[in-house]
């Protein structure tokens, strides 16, 4: 079995900062990097690429402290997370709000679907 490096554990631990800072808002580089997020686009990247998170960049002009401009800041917005893995999905049931326990009560001679039948989204 292999371990992971005390450097893999901290990159997953940014990578994790990143997640829950852009499910809040949209972050600009320098708001990552207060949170100490350093390489935020090698971690955006491995998010998009690994993970399969949809983040769009745009660039921004920012102002720091002194008043001076900066072209061409990164801001980054989460659009989309991915699916979860299959073990860790709900299942079908739990999602239509069916359950074992419900279906051999005294309506269980009616379908789980209700009385129109089962839904179809396909049109």
């Amino acid at each position: 079995m292999r371990h992971k490096s005390r450097r893999e554990t901290v990159t997953e631990v940014r990578r994790e900062r990143i997640l829950q800072a852009l499910r809040l808002s949209p972050r600009t580089t320098e708001e990552l990097r207060a949170l100490g997020v350093f390489q935020t686009s090698t971690r955006i990247l491995e998010l998009r690429r690994r993970r399969g998170y949809n983040i769009c960049t745009e660039l921004v002009e920012l102002y720091d402290r002194e008043g001076y401009a900066h072209q061409g800041v990164a801001r980054y917005h989460l659009e989309a997370e991915p699916d979860p893995p299959n073990d860790e999905a709900p299942t079908v049931a739990a999602v239509q709000g069916f359950s074992e326990e419900s279906a051999i009560g005294p309506d269980s001679a009616t379908a789980p679907h209700g009385p129109q039948g089962p839904r179809s989204d396909h049109g």
